[in-house]
């Protein structure tokens, strides 16, 4: 298969989804904080579906990632 650089960020209510350092999708009025609840990678919440899936290099940060940060991440990652 093939690998793909995905980056999800969210800052305040606004969400963005990045590919490949391509934005594919972005959400407003995102309500809550991820801060004291985890994370689920490769399940929903209720872990009603499952994803199979590999992933390397995870990394989770306390704050958005600005355009520029994601785009130095995807090249220094090719």
């Amino acid at each position: 298969g093939n690998w793909h650089f995905v980056v999800v960020s969210k800052s305040g209510a606004n969400g963005t989804l990045y590919v490949d350092n391509v934005s594919k999708a972005t959400s407003t009025g995102l309500t809550g904080s991820w801060g004291a609840h985890a994370i689920y990678l490769g399940n929903e919440y209720n872990r009603t579906y499952y994803f199979f899936f590999f992933m390397d290099e995870v990394r989770v940060y306390d704050r958005a990632l600005t355009t520029a940060e994601i785009a130095s991440l995807y090249n220094s990652s090719r």
